[in-house]
C-alpha cells in the first residue's frame, strides 16, 4: 500500500513539474520582446508585409553602414511625438539601430504604449554580417 500511495505521490509531483515547464514556454513565447537577424531576413526573403523602423540619427540611418530596405527612419528622440502615428501600424513593428540598444529602448517604449513591436538583436552590426 505505501508502495502505491509513493509512486502516486512522484506521479503527481511529475505531472505538476510538465505543466508548470509547459506553461511557461507558451508565456516565453508570448512575451517575446526580440527577433533575430536571420529570423527577420527569411521574412523578407518571404515576402512577409513588415514595418521596420530604424531609430538612429538620420547620418547612421544614410552612412556607411547602411539600412534594412523598406525600414522607415524614426529616430530614438522622435519616438514619443511619433506614437500616434506607429499605434495606426496594426501588425508588428520591427525596431533597428546599430547594435540593438536603442532599438530596445524604442520597443519597449512602443510596447508600454499597446503597440506589439519587436527588437532587432544585434541590429545593424548583425544584420550586416547577413549578407
Amino acid at each position: 500500500m505505501k508502495n502505491i500511495l509513493l509512486l502516486i505521490m512522484i506521479f503527481l509531483v511529475l505531472f505538476i513539474i510538465a505543466c508548470n515547464e509547459s506553461k511557461r514556454n507558451i508565456n516565453t513565447k508570448k512575451h517575446q520582446t526580440f527577433i533575430l537577424a536571420k529570423d527577420l531576413k527569411l521574412k523578407m526573403e518571404n515576402n512577409e508585409m513588415l514595418h521596420i523602423i530604424d531609430v538612429r540619427s538620420k547620418e547612421e540611418y544614410y552612412g556607411n553602414r547602411g539600412h534594412i530596405p523598406g525600414s522607415k527612419l524614426v529616430p530614438l528622440q522622435t519616438i514619443a511625438s511619433s506614437m500616434e502615428k506607429l499605434k495606426n501600424i496594426e501588425d508588428t513593428i520591427y525596431v533597428v539601430c546599430l547594435s540593438g540598444k536603442r532599438s530596445a529602448i524604442a520597443s519597449k517604449i512602443l510596447r508600454s504604449n499597446g503597440i506589439n513591436a519587436l527588437n532587432l538583436s544585434g541590429g545593424m552590426l548583425m544584420w550586416n554580417t547577413l549578407k
